[in-house]
């Protein structure tokens, strides 16, 4: 029987997020949370499996993924029973099991199929968004925020910039990161026109030994579960992964094997594949290598994402896609605090960074902050701590 240590990681990811934001939902007469609310004791988060990788793009653990939940919202939020609110600012009244309840989310979301296939995504953001250190949400953090998901080097877990949204493909075209081209290009190659030879040298020595200690970590979790002996090849070994690898391939071989099923996605794949430390950790200098490289020409901007006005998104996907809804619903991060607020001029096609590089929005990845029903305060000794964020749109949580 073969093992997919991906269904377990969203199995997980699902369980612990809606075990933490339990007490964060709408009441069944959409009231003010906040009614009995003290910042008195604050509340705490304790696991031996933070990564400290607190980011709303760049989380790569479930654990991690939680915390950073607790201190955002996202463009759209589901009922109990997973279905889309779509009238978010007044309010949906669904029943469950008897009861009603009535969900409020940041937007309302209006969607409308056109003549020529294209689809439309209206999102109307409520006007009394705040984040909790005050700033005012607008129609420039949600955009802000899909343009760092859209970038050409963009390496988190979402696969947003894959949704069919007009201009997508033409804005990140013409560029990639150092890394994926160092990848593609192979430790042989000798065409060093977009980087020197000691670049390339410096990169496939610091890659192999996490290469080889990726690998090892998943040989060593397949003996642990009992799904291999440890004298298996690891041939034998990683068929039971999901991969064909042949016999008395090394380590380093086995994880290029996988990374060419990947199509050369460093991050997809390592965020799948993850059977111990993040990848990221074995190679703590792999951000040298994030940068973008321009390899061609492309478009400005992304022609299917536009700002009606201050509380008004416009999103418009090139064909019919039922699953969109579920990644269009993204975070909404502070574009003052992610991203650089010099770097943001929508009309001139700036969206609060340098396209190609996403080293600031990466250096705030330590300590989330957002609209969310939480703040977050610290992290030391395995725990994060919380206090409840008095501007939160439903109101203080009670806990």
């Amino acid at each position: 029987m073969t093992f997919d240590s991906r269904s377990v990681s969203r199995i997980l990811a699902g369980t612990l997020a809606a075990a933490m934001l339990a007490g964060c939902g709408s009441t069944d007469n959409g009231g003010n949370e906040g009614e009995g609310a003290s910042a008195d004791t604050p509340l705490v988060y304790a696991t031996n499996h933070f990564n400290g990788k607190f980011s709303p793009f760049f989380s790569e653990t479930a654990y991690d993924t939680d915390v950073y939940s607790m201190t955002q919202i996202g463009l759209l939020t589901s009922d109990r029973q997973g279905a889309i609110i779509y009238k978010g600012i007044e309010g949906e009244t669904i029943n469950y099991n008897g009861t009603d309840y009535t969900y409020y989310g940041p937007a309302d979301l209006t969607i409308t199929e056109n003549a020529d296939g294209t689809v439309d995504y209206d999102f109307k953001l409520r006007d009394d968004l705040v984040f909790s250190d005050g700033e005012k949400l607008t129609a420039d953090d949600v955009i802000f925020s899909m343009y760092v998901l859209a970038d050409p080097t963009y390496d988190g877990s979402s696969t947003f910039f894959a949704l069919p949204i007009v201009g997508m493909e033409e804005y990140r075209s013409g560029m990639a990161s150092l890394s994926s081209l160092l990848l593609k290009a192979g430790k042989d190659n000798t065409d060093f026109a977009l980087w020197d030879e000691e670049t390339q040298t410096k990169f496939w020595t610091e890659l192999e030994p996490a290469a080889d200690k990726f690998v090892q970590d998943i040989c060593d979790y397949l003996v642990a579960a009992e799904y291999n002996a440890e004298d298996d090849d690891i041939s034998v070994k990683m068929a039971n992964w999901g991969f064909d690898v042949p016999e008395g391939a090394s380590n380093f071989d086995v994880f290029m094997i996988m990374l060419d099923n990947y199509g050369y996605d460093l991050a997809g794949m390592t965020s799948t594949e993850v059977a111990g430390d993040a990848f990221s950790d074995l190679m703590p200098t792999m951000d040298n290598y994030a940068k973008g490289i321009k390899t061609g020409e492309s478009a400005a901007n992304i022609a299917g994402i536009t700002k009606v006005s201050d509380t008004e998104v416009n999103v418009k996907l090139s064909t019919v896609d039922a699953t969109a809804i579920y990644q269009l619903g993204v975070t909404i991060a502070p574009m003052h605090y992610y991203g650089e607020t010099d770097k943001y001029d929508y009309e001139n096609n700036m969206f609060g960074f340098d396209k190609g590089d996403l080293s600031h929005v990466k250096s705030m990845t330590t300590k989330p902050m957002g609209a969310g029903p939480y703040k977050f305060l610290k992290f030391e000794n395995g725990v994060v701590y919380f206090e409840a964020n008095e501007s939160y749109f439903k109101g203080a949580p009670k806990t």
